[in-house]
């Protein structure tokens, strides 16, 4: 019959077993996966969603822009800009991670403290009008993006 199985058990006897039924089972998952009680019931976690959404919704943002203010100001190394935040990001996350782990710095604290750095030098991004202030502006911020991908499951375990 469709749907079932014949198997044997120990003793030779055969049994029927239904196959899985693969829609249930994505809306199982669907239904676990969708369940909003955990924002309800836990604000801290509630709140870092909100602000994981915010900053994610437009974590990419610079990385398209920095090149183009570049061209627009006549600086032929542009490439490097984008080049120079991944080469701090990449030790400053590893930093990050071993604050983290020691417990010296708490995730959440680290994490609001990264944020606002990110968000100042975006402020500061138009007024910078060569290459070595936008290379320093590239080194400040990856240095704070480091911290923001990094530890966001960490903060939603210690929040609940």
């Amino acid at each position: 019959m469709a749907g079932e199985a014949v198997e044997t058990d120990e003793e030779g006897e055969e049994k029927k077993k239904e196959k899985p039924n693969i829609v249930k089972i994505m809306v199982g998952v669907l239904k676990e996966t969708t369940d909003f009680k955990l924002l309800k019931d836990k604000p801290l976690f509630t709140l870092i969603t909100l602000s994981n959404f915010f900053v994610f919704f437009v974590y990419f943002i610079p990385f398209i822009y920095i090149p183009v203010r570049a061209q627009e100001l006549g600086i032929d190394q542009y490439p490097w800009l984008i080049s120079i935040i991944g080469i701090v990001n990449i030790p400053m996350r590893i930093l990050f991670g071993v604050l983290a782990d020691s417990g010296l710095v708490s995730a959440i604290n680290m994490n609001t403290g990264c944020t606002l750095a990110a968000c100042i030098t975006l402020f500061t991004f138009y007024v910078l009008t060569n290459f070595w202030m936008q290379a320093c502006f590239a080194v400040v911020f990856g240095m704070a993006i480091g911290k923001l991908r990094n530890e966001t499951l960490d903060l939603f375990e210690r929040s609940g």
